[in-house]
């Protein structure tokens, strides 16, 4: 499946026209396009290829700069781009290419900043994200079922003082992650169940009053009663405890203070984290690499150990067989002279009557040439064998 860095794969695109180069992946043009699109690598327009065949000016795009926690690396696949996980399978692909990030943390940090501008959180939810919108009408829902009957068993659930205020801000981090190119999202009718993508990673997030906790199924278990300190973090677990980046209520110093410091901090842990999980993917892909390089050496040295041993074992063979058919060779010359000795010795006063001689040394003579190699063709089928070393062993013979 072809890979490549956001660089390469735009060098390609710009190369040739984009419909001749998918052929080439075995792709459509379409499913090369979406890739492109979604790492952020420019195409050329309807027309360009035309211009520039008849030599009229012609514009190519310059490739952005990689969007903070976005992947620099590209699979191209049929109707889909994901980004790189290739496992190197053998020693003919590539050698993984080592993350490079040409911006120090610091440049990151002043880029998101531009990014997540002015983060304000107003005392009224007049302008609401879509999901925070959603949540809202569920719970009016709730409140005009609730008036027209009290026994209603789905009570509203942003009535409260500290809902109200944990809503807004939710919505206010939610619309300042869109601001910023990244893609908020909630699940679950009280939208506890958060998360975040910024670039190419996610990550979960909590804002929970402090010391909340969720169930085994993963649901927060409501403390109307408890502290009203709002806290918002990246979770490490599920049981709400621990945090990977954290950050409260101070006294003095409430969490819609700090918002516009968490929001450019969250899009740089994206950043973060894709270095991260490059870095071990690269490290990963290396450590595959070398035990591939390994097995391979394994396997040769098995190869040529069971070469070796299957080689010894043909040469036994072979001195066996000389060594029977000498054994052979003197059984048949043995019964010649002893064939021989009875025809010259006279037959001791006729004790062998002539037709019975003549038949009986036709019969020996026939036995001896079916014993001796040189008559039946062994000799030969030897001396034929004896040119060959065995057959060598392949990778089927060590399975």
């Amino acid at each position: 499946m072809p890979q490549f860095t956001r660089q390469k794969l735009y060098d390609l695109v710009w190369s040739e026209p984009i419909k001749t180069l998918a052929a080439h992946f075995g792709i459509s043009d379409v499913a090369l396009a979406k890739a492109c699109r979604k790492a952020d690598i420019p195409v050329p327009e309807r027309g360009y290829w035309a211009k520039l065949k008849a030599s009229k000016p012609v514009l190519r795009t310059k490739l952005p700069q990689r969007g903070i926690g976005a992947s620099d690396m590209v699979e191209v696949a049929k109707g889909n781009s994901r980004h790189w996980t290739h496992r190197p399978t053998n020693l003919d692909d590539p050698e993984p290419l080592q993350p490079i990030f040409p911006d120090d943390m610091p440049e990151i940090l002043a880029k998101a900043h531009v990014l997540v501008g002015k983060v304000t959180v107003p005392k009224q939810l007049d302008k609401t994200h879509p999901a925070i919108g959603k949540l809202l009408e569920a719970d009016a829902v709730r409140i005009k079922a609730l008036s027209a009957s009290t026994y209603s068993w789905d009570k509203p659930l942003f009535e409260s003082a500290f809902e109200k205020r944990r809503l807004r801000v939710l919505n206010a981090l939610f619309l300042s992650f869109q601001r910023a190119g990244a893609k908020p999202s909630l699940s679950g009718k009280e939208g506890r169940d958060l998360g975040v993508v910024v670039g190419s990673q996610h990550f979960s997030l909590t804002l929970d009053r402090l010391g909340a906790q969720r169930d085994y199924r993963s649901v927060t278990v409501r403390n109307e009663h408890g502290s009203d300190t709002l806290v918002l973090g990246i979770p490490t677990g599920s049981d709400g405890k621990s945090f990977h980046l954290v950050w409260q209520d101070q006294q003095g110093n409430s969490l819609e203070k700090q918002l516009p410091e968490i929001v450019v901090e969250l899009i740089v842990e994206g950043e973060r984290q894709y270095r991260r999980h490059a870095a071990q993917r690269y490290e990963w892909a290396l450590q595959s690499r070398q035990r591939i390089r390994e097995e391979a050496k394994r396997r040769q040295e098995a190869l040529e150990h069971a070469t070796k041993e299957r080689r010894i074992r043909r040469e036994k063979e072979r001195v066996r067989g000389l060594l029977r058919q000498a054994v052979e060779f003197r059984k048949a010359n043995d019964i010649r002279a002893f064939v021989e000795a009875i025809q010259s010795s006279g037959h001791d006063g006729s004790s062998l009557a002539s037709s019975h001689l003549v038949d009986w040394v036709n019969w020996a003579s026939a036995e001896a040439d079916k014993i001796d190699p040189v008559k039946n063709g062994r000799l030969i089928a030897h001396m034929h064998d004896t040119r060959h070393d065995a057959e060598p062993i392949d990778e089927t013979d060590l399975d």
